[in-house]
């Protein structure tokens, strides 16, 4: 049947649109009811990927189900492992829908219907952790819509256009994090011990006294494999300042090996001192310097 070009795609809902005369139950019972073939459907576009030469999204895939899933459907429940264990859930079935397509050499149908579905409930997803400032999941949400913007580009009836309340972060690598004031830092633990976390590296004049700084390598921020002193060639995750050492002066590099724990909160720099009882740097020369990289970034776009 041929489509009627006078049709004019409606965008897709944003959360808020289901808030008029409801209930907030009500809301997001609606949204949740919708994040499920999202979710099935990531699967299932993950089953087609592995039937391919390019199975290099399938770790971010199965990622993005075993957060999302858990998060969607959690009401509150707060025993000791409920998470740990709906996690797990996610991940084996993950697992035992791209094993079937393997030793099949078949998967499920990709339509435009489930596409659609797929890209509304990124859209959802992306929109409400934009209300904890989740830059990585946003990161992720919108790196997967680009996808399939791309591969069905006019084969769907609604357009696939994001119409949330969240900054759209199309690139390539995930680069939308760190420390950026004294009262906006990132942080997190690695080895055990606090690390300010930073998205370019670091000139060695700005490091601050009794400080350290290092390098880290890997597939991004949230799955670095390495640190190391000299800024990689290729690879670079990020970069930390920590108080404490965190490897052996003889040695240039130390294996992570997943003991590095990216909290993605934002704080001020004061309150992370005072957490984690540290002396409080001098970053004045940081910020300065980070100030001065986007200001030249800036500079060169407008030419």
């Amino acid at each position: 049947m041929a489509r009627n070009h006078s049709y004019t795609p409606q965008p897709f809902p944003r959360i808020a649109d289901f808030g008029y005369g409801k209930t907030l139950n009500q809301q997001y019972a609606k949204i949740k009811k919708e994040m499920r073939p999202c979710i099935s459907g990531l699967m299932d576009y993950a089953a087609n990927l592995a039937l391919t030469d390019d199975q290099s999204l399938l770790p971010d895939l199965r990622e993005m189900v075993v957060s999302m899933g858990p998060f969607w459907e959690d009401s509150g429940d707060e025993r000791i492992g409920w998470r740990q264990t709906r996690e797990q859930h996610y991940g084996e079935a993950f697992d035992q829908v791209v094993s079937a397509a393997q030793e099949s050499g078949q998967a499920p149908v990709m339509d435009s219907k489930k596409i659609e579905q797929i890209f509304a409930g990124l859209n959802y997803h992306a929109e409400e952790r934009s209300a904890d400032l989740d830059t990585y999941s946003i990161w992720q949400c919108c790196r997967m819509c680009r996808r399939l913007q791309q591969e069905w580009e006019g084969k769907t009836e609604r357009p696939l256009v994001f119409n949330g309340g969240f900054e759209v972060d199309y690139s390539d690598t995930f680069t939308n994090f760190g420390c950026k004031s004294p009262e906006d830092v990132q942080y997190g633990k690695l080895f055990g011990r606090p690390v300010l976390i930073f998205n370019h590296p670091i000139d060695l004049e700005n490091i601050p006294s009794l400080w350290h700084c290092y390098h880290l390598t890997g597939r991004d921020i949230v799955h670095p494999d390495k640190l190391v002193d000299a800024v990689p060639e290729e690879g670079y995750a990020g970069t930390v300042l920590s108080p404490f050492s965190l490897k052996r002066p003889s040695c240039h590099s130390r294996q992570i090996s997943e003991q590095f724990r990216f909290s993605g909160m934002h704080v001020t720099l004061d309150a992370f001192c005072q957490w984690e009882r540290v002396p409080c740097p001098d970053l004045n020369g940081v910020f300065q310097e980070q100030s001065d990289l986007k200001e030249g970034l800036e500079f060169g776009m407008s030419f």
